[in-house]
C-alpha cells in the first residue's frame, strides 16, 4: 500500500468515525458539536414540492437543538455509509432511518466536506427524506 493509498484508507475511516459522532450530536442536540462539525458558511439544503428549500447549518442545529429541548427524540441511525475521498475534499453518503417524536423516516445524506487544518468539517448537507412506518 502506497503512502496516499494509506491516508486515504484514514480519511475513509476518520470520516466514517464522524458521522458516527455526528448522529451522537444530532441525538443530543449539541449545539457546540453542530459549530464543530459544519463550517462556517455551510448549507443545509433538501428538495421539497419540486422547490429546493436552502437553510444554514447553524438554523438547522438550532431546529434540531430545539426539538431535544423539548424532549422530543431526534435519533439518526445509519443504514449504509460511502466515502469518496479526493486529496482535502470528500463526499460522504448516508443511507439512514430517522425518527422525530412518533415519526419515522428512511432518507439519503450527501455531505459535502473539506479538510481545513487538518479537520474534516461539512461544507453543505443535501438530503432527501420520506416518512416511513415505525418498525
Amino acid at each position: 500500500m502506497t503512502t496516499r493509498e494509506h491516508d486515504m484508507a484514514g480519511d475513509v475511516r476518520a470520516l466514517t468515525a464522524f458521522v458516527g459522532d455526528y448522529q451522537d450530536v444530532v441525538r443530543r442536540g449539541d449545539l457546540a458539536g453542530f459549530q464543530q462539525a459544519y463550517h462556517p458558511s455551510a448549507v443545509v439544503s433538501f428538495p421539497e414540492n419540486g422547490v429546493l428549500q436552502t437553510t444554514t447549518a447553524t438554523a438547522f442545529a438550532r431546529e434540531v437543538a430545539d426539538l431535544v429541548e423539548q424532549g422530543v427524540v431526534v435519533e439518526e441511525t445509519t443504514r449504509a455509509l460511502e466515502v469518496a475521498v479526493a486529496g482535502d475534499v470528500a463526499v460522504i453518503r448516508v443511507d439512514f432511518h430517522l425518527q422525530i417524536g412518533d415519526e419515522h423516516f428512511e432518507g439519503t445524506d450527501f455531505y459535502s466536506m473539506a479538510r481545513l487544518d487538518g479537520t474534516w468539517v461539512i461544507t453543505q448537507k443535501l438530503y432527501d427524506m420520506a416518512p416511513v412506518a415505525a418498525t
